[in-house]
């Protein structure tokens, strides 16, 4: 076989074609490492992005918080300077409604008192002129009574505790009178109530007291 290292064999049109390739190769992977680098650029820049607004979102958020519990702050010390501002105005309102209320009470009881005063200075007056009063105790024409034959109309006047009894018979045109006093009436009272041995309140109830007056009427007309 032949042998001959130093020589080699070049044809023109194959090292245009391995030139060829060989720039195609250089092309591409240019084209693949510029690809990359722009992409690892875009994805470092969205990335920077989203952390620029998750971080102004966030920042955004603890401001909002702040300004939250702030108005909060705020809105409690409103209520509570409100609160004690009304409590001491209705406080103020109720003492002076009291005080009112109270000069109102004792602005009466000293009218009453007056009026009762005049009043029984006026009957005490009454009373040292002309005697007690004189009250009828029958209302109207007065009651039909009867004793034995003779029918007469009665009226029974009273006068402190004593009591006049006058009859007049139209009949015969004659007038009759009595009276009863306060021991005679106090006799009766206490001879009717001797009567009554019960305790309950229906006896209690039918017991008759001095100043039981109309009571006192129907037992002295009984008697």
């Amino acid at each position: 076989s032949l042998s001959c290292p130093s020589l080699s064999l070049r044809l023109p049109a194959l090292d245009y074609l391995r030139r060829l390739e060989s720039e195609k190769d250089v092309v591409d992977f240019s084209t693949r490492l510029l690809q990359k680098v722009f992409r690892g650029y875009r994805g470092r820049a969205r990335f920077r992005r989203l952390q620029s607004k998750y971080f102004e979102l966030h920042r955004q958020l603890q401001r909002k918080v702040q300004l939250q519990n702030s108005l909060l702050r705020t809105r409690q010390v409103r209520d509570r300077i409100a609160t004690v501002i009304q409590r001491r105005v209705r406080g103020w309102l109720w003492r002076k409604l009291l005080y009112l209320m109270v000069r109102s009470v004792i602005v009466i009881q000293c009218l009453a008192r007056i009026r009762r005063a005049r009043h029984r200075v006026g009957a005490e007056r009454r009373r040292r002129d002309g005697g007690p009063e004189v009250i009828n105790m029958t209302e109207g024409v007065g009651k039909n009574c009867s004793i034995g034959d003779i029918s007469f109309n009665l009226k029974v006047f009273r006068c402190g505790d004593n009591y006049k009894l006058q009859g007049v018979d139209a009949i015969r045109c004659s007038e009759y009178e009595g009276e009863v006093l306060r021991d005679e009436v106090m006799s009766l009272i206490e001879a009717h109530n001797a009567l009554i041995k019960g305790t309950t309140v229906a006896d209690r109830q039918q017991r008759i007291a001095i100043w039981q007056h109309e009571r006192v009427v129907s037992l002295i007309v009984a008697n």
